[in-house]
């Protein structure tokens, strides 16, 4: 059974164009599709405002399998397609050690 996540704006820093996105609970096989939705769905209001840079706050992510981290990296297209950086915040030991063993540092940001 899937668990639920949530996506919520958590900042937005006009001047800097810096939008921060928190993410909460797990990102798996049964709901990488609704948190893609919703992470795009909650960036989709800022484009007019010349939105540069979203940090991607996971510090509540408990878990993640290779279905969220798919999803991670759709994000992290659609956000370069419009021009867009995105990073990753806060990140647990555990999540960063799956980002790590997939080499995904080298093109996902981790602060």
């Amino acid at each position: 059974m899937s668990g639920r996540h949530s996506v919520s704006i958590s900042l937005f820093d006009e001047p800097q164009r810096l939008l921060v996105v928190t993410v909460v609970g797990s990102l798996e096989h049964g709901n990488a599709d609704g948190f893609l939705r919703d992470a795009r769905t909650a960036v989709d209001g800022y484009w007019q405002a010349g939105l540069e840079m979203v940090k991607l706050d996971v510090e509540g992510v408990s878990y993640i399998d290779s279905s969220g981290i798919g999803a991670m990296v759709e994000l992290y297209k659609y956000l370069s397609s419009r021009s867009a950086q995105m990073s990753l915040v806060n990140i647990r030991p555990g999540v960063r050690k799956v980002m790590e063993l997939l080499g995904l540092e080298k093109f996902l940001h981790v602060e």
